[in-house]
């Protein structure tokens, strides 16, 4: 009889944990269910109505597109000794990569920190107007602190229509400066107050002309207006994404750079270019050889229609021009996708397809 009262025990128990276990199950199931259903019902809700207080950072992309020069056939006599071939020569090209006004003259002033490092200059449209006196282009601007003097370097009559130029600084004939907004846009005819004009108002390159201080030197500041001018000078290309030229025949090391560390440097692009060279050998048939140029008008209106663009080069007289369709490289395309994130600080450009 014990043992029966034992085994009837022992069968509540069992029967009791299995009760309690299954319990346990539903309840954890209901719970999964029910936060289940909250999180459809709130998907539901915000495909539905919305939520204006869900803001989610938006990730903007631009794609630009660089010519891609090809060499030019070379040319040999009949015994295979060349005459004329193409040489190819590093080109750093720029495409706007949306930067801030602050971040954009941060990152001139490093990129020719480093053309300085390699002693390779840029391309600076600026000193044929403006630039310091000749006794201080020996100074290396990057490195002097001391307050730099400047001068025009065309009659006044050519810089008065510079500066007023729409497409440039667009400034104000003094004579016709009636109001006080005008009279602030007035040329300059001083160039150190043209100076001031640059660094405070037009490029923005000093925020702060009330304190006296001063983010950069007078060679820093007058570094970044060089490139900042190379902007201005092709500002529709820049601001439509297309590639200016900053430098052409860079060093190797210079480019082999620019390639390992393009996070540094977004928008900044290494191709290669090509210039016609003719050989010792060539002198004797040089009549006979002709040259090439930059395509004319008359010459693009006859060939756009197979292919060639307004800055293509074109043989101009001889076999260079008898053989052009022959001599002619077909040139590529390369693709740049710039990425930006709303109120992003680092634009990431980077080669596409």
């Amino acid at each position: 009889m014990a043992d029966k009262a034992s085994i009837q025990k022992a069968g509540k128990l069992k029967d009791r944990e299995f009760f309690s276990g299954s319990r346990r199950f539903a309840l954890l199931a209901g719970l999964i269910s029910m936060i289940l259903l909250v999180v459809l019902l709130r998907t539901g809700s915000l495909q539905l109505f919305g939520d204006h207080d869900v803001a989610i950072p938006e990730t903007v992309g631009r794609m630009s597109e660089i010519k891609l020069d090809a060499p030019r056939g070379d040319i040999v006599d009949r015994n295979g000794v060349p005459l004329a071939v193409s040489d190819a020569v590093n080109r750093v090209e720029m495409v706007s990569a949306r930067m801030t006004n602050e971040q954009l003259n941060r990152y001139l002033l490093d990129i020719a920190r480093l053309f300085d490092e390699y002693g390779c200059p840029f391309n600076s449209p600026l000193l044929k107007w403006f630039d310091v006196p000749s006794e201080y282009r020996s100074l290396k601007l990057l490195e002097t602190s001391e307050s730099l003097p400047f001068v025009f370097r065309q009659s006044y009559d050519e810089i008065f229509l510079w500066q007023t130029d729409r497409d440039l600084f667009n400034l104000t004939d003094p004579e016709k400066a009636t109001t006080e907004r005008l009279r602030r846009r007035m040329v300059r005819e001083d160039p150190d107050d043209f100076f001031d004009y640059l660094l405070y108002d037009f490029f923005v390159i000093e925020p702060d002309r009330s304190s006296g201080s001063r983010l950069y030197t007078d060679g820093e500041a007058f570094t970044i207006m060089q490139l900042r001018y190379l902007l201005l000078e092709n500002n529709w290309l820049f601001v439509s994404g297309q590639p200016l030229v900053l430098a052409d025949e860079v060093p190797e090391s210079l480019s082999a750079r620019l390639v390992e560390q393009n996070y540094r440097f977004p928008g900044l692009v290494v191709t290669r270019h090509y210039k016609r060279r003719y050989t010792d050998d060539a002198r004797y048939v040089g009549h006979a050889l002709g040259y090439v140029g930059l395509i004319s008008s008359n010459e693009y209106n006859r060939l756009k229609n197979d292919g060639y663009g307004i800055n293509d080069v074109v043989g101009k007289t001889g076999v260079e021009q008898a053989a052009e369709r022959y001599l002619r490289g077909e040139s590529g395309r390369m693709t740049l996708n710039s990425w930006y994130g709303e109120g992003a600080s680092d634009p990431v450009t980077y080669p596409g397809d």
